[in-house]
């Protein structure tokens, strides 16, 4: 928001595209990390040493997906120069490091620990747009950011490695490859709306859907960090086969989710509902493209830990095929859908294509492995 109002709308324009092109190729190069390094945890007898263990398989996957985000950003600014979508995307690709701590703090049971570091971040970066705005030029900010980015996220993972370890591990398990296939099709759902809209609506209808699609995000936020807490339990109790421990721990996240997202959801739409207070009124556009957004977002909230349970149980290939499967469906029909309707017709195919790969995981959870995700209690099959 402050970056919006900093910048004129082209320019936010083309931040958009830098940064969210930075955030899928930075979440895509995580390889399907996360779900990995909590069944790895959740399989080690000893905490300590499990940690450094789980540690290691982090640095490894950091390592792989670092030299493939270097190298990106190298052929984005060949292909861009340095501009505001450069910078964006290099500002993204600082923020894997920080991701990647994420994973292996939340397969470890210290979700809040990684919480407060991307919390430090984004509080960085916010004093960085303040303290610039009015005095700096346009790129000036960018390259502020930039640099900013970069030497937060390394002076955390030098704090972490000199306690855990520098070195990778040796290889991952052979379930990595079912993790990394749904990994790229979730990130590549994600964040076909904007390669999409790239291509076939102008930069400024572009950034009034990143602002939707930001906002819409957000909405997951209370689920994404239950989750965040429970993994490493829900890990344990599924992967030791106890079935009434696993449903007692889904049902307690389930009520906690809603709790949480019911007042968190009601005030996001008022925040919608009066975004042009805090964007501009060049952004009206975004408030009809948010509630569509929003519908799928919806459903995904209520599903609950589908995925986490799905993954840490053996059933991360059938999450994978769902996932294309949407993937698929949100690249013909969503392309056709902006070519005639823009935001809004991609918006639409977005939410449905969200909304079906959530419900069918649901169906195949409840049916294969008899756990409820949800809060209604009432479909408790154990």
């Amino acid at each position: 928001m402050l970056i919006a109002r900093s910048i004129d709308l082209r320019s936010y324009g083309d931040f958009v595209f830098g940064f969210q092109l930075g955030q899928v190729l930075a979440t895509l190069a995580a390889l399907g990390a996360a779900f990995y390094l909590a069944k790895h945890f959740g399989a080690c007898d000893d905490a300590p040493s499990g940690r450094v263990s789980t540690f290691r398989a982090h640095n490894l996957f950091l390592l792989r997906g670092g030299i493939g985000l270097l190298l990106a950003w190298f052929l984005m600014h060949l292909a861009f120069g340095r501009g505001i979508a450069s910078a964006s995307f290099g500002i993204s690709v600082a923020n894997f490091v920080i991701v990647m701590l994420m994973a292996f703090l939340t397969a470890t049971g210290r979700a809040p620990v990684g919480n407060a570091l991307q919390a430090g971040r984004s509080l960085m970066l916010c004093l960085a747009v303040l303290v610039s705005m009015g005095t700096f030029t346009r790129m000036a900010l960018f390259d502020l950011l930039l640099v900013g980015a970069w030497v937060y996220s390394l002076l955390v993972f030098w704090i972490f490695a000199r306690r855990y370890s520098f070195k990778p591990s040796a290889k991952l398990g052979h379930e990595h490859r079912n993790f990394a296939w749904q990994h790229l099709f979730s990130v590549l759902l994600t964040g076909a709306d904007v390669a999409i809209l790239r291509f076939t609506v102008e930069s400024e209808e572009l950034a009034i859907y990143g602002v939707a699609l930001f906002l819409s995000n957000i909405a997951s936020f209370a689920l994404y960090a239950v989750n965040a807490n429970y993994t490493s339990k829900i890990s344990r109790a599924v992967q030791a086969d106890d079935s009434a421990s696993a449903q007692k721990l889904l049902t307690h996240a389930a009520r906690v989710n809603t709790l949480l997202s019911l007042p968190f959801l009601v005030g996001l739409a008022i925040f919608a509902m009066n975004l042009t207070v805090f964007y501009g009124d060049e952004y009206s556009g975004s408030r009809a493209i948010f509630f569509v957004l929003l519908s799928g977002q919806l459903v995904n909230v209520f599903v609950g830990s589908v995925a986490l349970v799905a993954n840490v149980s053996g059933k991360e290939a059938a999450i994978a095929r769902l996932v294309w499967q949407s993937l698929a469906f949100k690249l013909i029909v969503g392309a056709a859908a902006s070519l005639y309707w823009g935001g809004m017709g991609m918006a639409a195919v977005a939410a449905v294509a969200n909304a079906a790969w959530n419900i069918r995981a649901l169906h195949l959870v409840m049916s294969d492995l008899r756990l409820n995700t949800t809060v209604l209690a009432f479909l408790n099959r154990s």
